[in-house]
Protein backbone atom coordinates (compact mmCIF):
# COMPACT_ATOMS: atom_id res chain seq x y z
CA UNK A 1 0.00 0.00 0.00
CA UNK A 2 2.86 2.38 0.67
CA UNK A 3 4.33 2.16 -2.86
CA UNK A 4 1.01 2.96 -4.57
CA UNK A 5 1.76 6.67 -4.12
CA UNK A 6 4.79 6.39 -6.43
CA UNK A 7 2.99 4.32 -9.11
CA UNK A 8 4.31 1.06 -7.61
CA UNK A 9 7.89 1.91 -8.61
CA UNK A 10 9.41 1.09 -5.22
CA UNK A 11 10.48 4.66 -4.44
CA UNK A 12 8.80 6.89 -1.87
CA UNK A 13 9.43 10.62 -1.73
CA UNK A 14 9.75 11.98 1.80
CA UNK A 15 7.10 14.47 2.92
CA UNK A 16 8.00 18.14 2.55
CA UNK A 17 8.42 18.63 6.28
CA UNK A 18 11.13 15.93 6.32
CA UNK A 19 13.01 17.18 3.24
CA UNK A 20 13.49 20.80 4.26
CA UNK A 21 15.37 22.03 7.32
CA UNK A 22 13.67 25.42 7.07
CA UNK A 23 10.15 24.17 6.64
CA UNK A 24 8.90 23.26 10.10
CA UNK A 25 5.35 22.08 10.04
CA UNK A 26 3.43 21.07 13.13
CA UNK A 27 1.50 17.86 12.84
CA UNK A 28 -2.19 18.36 13.51
CA UNK A 29 -4.05 15.20 14.47
CA UNK A 30 -7.11 14.37 12.41
CA UNK A 31 -10.08 12.09 13.04
CA UNK A 32 -10.73 9.52 10.32
CA UNK A 33 -14.22 7.97 10.37
CA UNK A 34 -14.87 4.81 8.34
CA UNK A 35 -18.25 3.14 7.79
CA UNK A 36 -18.36 -0.15 5.88
CA UNK A 37 -21.54 -0.06 3.79
CA UNK A 38 -21.33 -3.27 1.78
CA UNK A 39 -19.47 -5.35 -0.73
CA UNK A 40 -20.10 -7.25 -3.90
CA UNK A 41 -18.88 -10.36 -5.59
CA UNK A 42 -16.56 -11.38 -2.79
CA UNK A 43 -14.93 -14.63 -3.88
CA UNK A 44 -14.60 -17.66 -1.70
CA UNK A 45 -11.17 -18.06 -0.13
CA UNK A 46 -8.58 -20.19 -1.87
CA UNK A 47 -9.03 -23.81 -0.88
CA UNK A 48 -12.56 -23.19 0.48
CA UNK A 49 -14.24 -26.51 1.27
CA UNK A 50 -17.90 -26.64 0.31
CA UNK A 51 -20.34 -28.78 2.19
CA UNK A 52 -23.97 -29.51 1.39
CA UNK A 53 -25.17 -27.22 4.16
CA UNK A 54 -22.90 -24.24 3.52
CA UNK A 55 -21.96 -23.35 -0.06
CA UNK A 56 -21.30 -19.68 0.70
CA UNK A 57 -18.77 -18.03 2.97
CA UNK A 58 -19.54 -15.79 5.93
CA UNK A 59 -17.65 -12.53 5.27
CA UNK A 60 -16.52 -10.05 7.91
CA UNK A 61 -14.43 -6.89 7.44
CA UNK A 62 -11.58 -5.78 9.66
CA UNK A 63 -10.53 -2.11 9.51
CA UNK A 64 -7.32 -0.93 11.17
CA UNK A 65 -4.78 1.91 11.03
CA UNK A 66 -1.07 1.13 10.96
CA UNK A 67 1.34 3.76 12.20
CA UNK A 68 4.51 4.04 14.23
CA UNK A 69 2.55 2.85 17.29
CA UNK A 70 1.08 -0.23 15.57
CA UNK A 71 3.15 -2.66 17.58
CA UNK A 72 1.37 -2.69 20.95
CA UNK A 73 3.18 -2.47 24.24
CA UNK A 74 2.89 -5.24 26.79
CA UNK A 75 0.31 -3.27 28.78
CA UNK A 76 -1.76 -2.19 25.75
CA UNK A 77 -4.71 -4.08 24.27
CA UNK A 78 -3.94 -4.81 20.57
CA UNK A 79 -7.63 -5.23 19.76
CA UNK A 80 -8.22 -1.52 20.51
CA UNK A 81 -6.55 -0.63 17.18
CA UNK A 82 -8.64 -3.07 15.08
CA UNK A 83 -12.34 -2.63 14.34
CA UNK A 84 -14.35 -5.59 13.01
CA UNK A 85 -17.81 -5.74 11.47
CA UNK A 86 -20.33 -8.40 12.34
CA UNK A 87 -22.02 -10.68 9.83
CA UNK A 88 -23.92 -9.00 6.98
CA UNK A 89 -27.43 -7.72 7.70
CA UNK A 90 -28.91 -9.32 4.58
CA UNK A 91 -27.99 -12.90 5.46
CA UNK A 92 -25.16 -14.38 7.44
CA UNK A 93 -23.84 -16.46 4.53
CA UNK A 94 -23.81 -13.90 1.73
CA UNK A 95 -20.66 -13.23 -0.23
CA UNK A 96 -22.35 -12.06 -3.43
CA UNK A 97 -23.71 -8.73 -2.11
CA UNK A 98 -23.22 -8.41 1.66
CA UNK A 99 -24.59 -5.28 3.35
CA UNK A 100 -23.19 -4.22 6.71
CA UNK A 101 -24.60 -0.75 7.18
CA UNK A 102 -27.94 0.48 8.36
CA UNK A 103 -29.07 3.84 9.67
CA UNK A 104 -27.89 2.86 13.15
CA UNK A 105 -24.76 1.03 12.08
CA UNK A 106 -21.50 1.54 13.91
CA UNK A 107 -18.86 3.83 12.46
CA UNK A 108 -15.21 3.36 13.28
CA UNK A 109 -13.12 6.35 14.35
CA UNK A 110 -9.36 6.51 14.27
CA UNK A 111 -7.06 9.26 15.50
CA UNK A 112 -4.40 9.95 12.88
CA UNK A 113 -1.14 11.58 13.98
CA UNK A 114 0.80 11.70 10.71
CA UNK A 115 -1.26 11.26 7.55
CA UNK A 116 1.84 10.84 5.35
CA UNK A 117 2.97 7.78 7.30
CA UNK A 118 -0.22 6.23 8.71
CA UNK A 119 -1.98 3.60 6.59
CA UNK A 120 -5.59 2.44 6.55
CA UNK A 121 -5.92 -1.33 6.12
CA UNK A 122 -9.07 -3.23 5.10
CA UNK A 123 -9.11 -7.03 5.45
CA UNK A 124 -12.01 -9.27 4.45
CA UNK A 125 -12.21 -12.69 6.10
CA UNK A 126 -14.43 -15.71 5.72
CA UNK A 127 -15.52 -17.25 8.99
CA UNK A 128 -16.11 -20.96 9.35
CA UNK A 129 -16.57 -23.01 12.46
CA UNK A 130 -13.01 -24.28 12.34
CA UNK A 131 -10.94 -21.44 10.92
CA UNK A 132 -10.80 -17.91 9.55
CA UNK A 133 -9.53 -17.52 5.98
CA UNK A 134 -8.57 -14.27 4.26
CA UNK A 135 -10.53 -13.32 1.14
CA UNK A 136 -8.78 -10.05 0.32
CA UNK A 137 -7.19 -6.88 1.64
CA UNK A 138 -6.43 -3.28 0.67
CA UNK A 139 -4.02 -0.76 2.22
CA UNK A 140 -3.74 2.96 1.47
CA UNK A 141 -1.86 5.91 2.96
CA UNK A 142 -4.21 8.24 4.86
CA UNK A 143 -2.92 11.23 2.86
CA UNK A 144 -4.20 9.59 -0.36
CA UNK A 145 -7.74 9.02 0.94
CA UNK A 146 -10.54 11.21 -0.37
CA UNK A 147 -13.66 11.66 1.79
CA UNK A 148 -17.03 10.42 0.59
CA UNK A 149 -18.49 7.10 -0.50
CA UNK A 150 -15.71 5.11 -2.15
CA UNK A 151 -15.15 1.72 -3.77
CA UNK A 152 -12.26 -0.21 -2.24
CA UNK A 153 -10.74 -2.66 -4.76
CA UNK A 154 -9.51 -5.73 -2.91
CA UNK A 155 -6.30 -7.63 -3.56
CA UNK A 156 -5.91 -11.37 -3.15
CA UNK A 157 -3.81 -13.29 -0.71
CA UNK A 158 -0.60 -12.81 -2.72
CA UNK A 159 -1.16 -9.19 -3.80
CA UNK A 160 -2.84 -9.79 -7.16
CA UNK A 161 -6.01 -7.72 -7.67
CA UNK A 162 -9.30 -9.57 -7.25
CA UNK A 163 -11.24 -9.18 -10.48
CA UNK A 164 -14.66 -8.67 -8.92
CA UNK A 165 -14.14 -8.32 -5.17
CA UNK A 166 -14.87 -4.80 -3.90
CA UNK A 167 -16.02 -3.04 -0.74
CA UNK A 168 -18.15 0.09 -0.51
CA UNK A 169 -17.17 2.41 2.35
CA UNK A 170 -18.00 5.90 3.53
CA UNK A 171 -15.06 7.96 4.77
CA UNK A 172 -15.09 11.31 6.55
CA UNK A 173 -12.03 13.28 7.63
CA UNK A 174 -12.28 15.89 10.40
CA UNK A 175 -9.26 18.17 10.54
Amino acid sequence: GKFMRGSNCGYILKPTRMRSIYHSQQLKPIILTVKVIGGWRLPRPFGFKQSNTNKLCKPIVEVSVWNKNSVPNDNEDPSAQIKTTGPPLNGEYNNHNPIWSSSSSETYEFSIEDEDVDMLLFKVFSLTRKETQIIGYYAITVADIRPGIRVVPLKGEYGAPLIHGDLLVEITINR
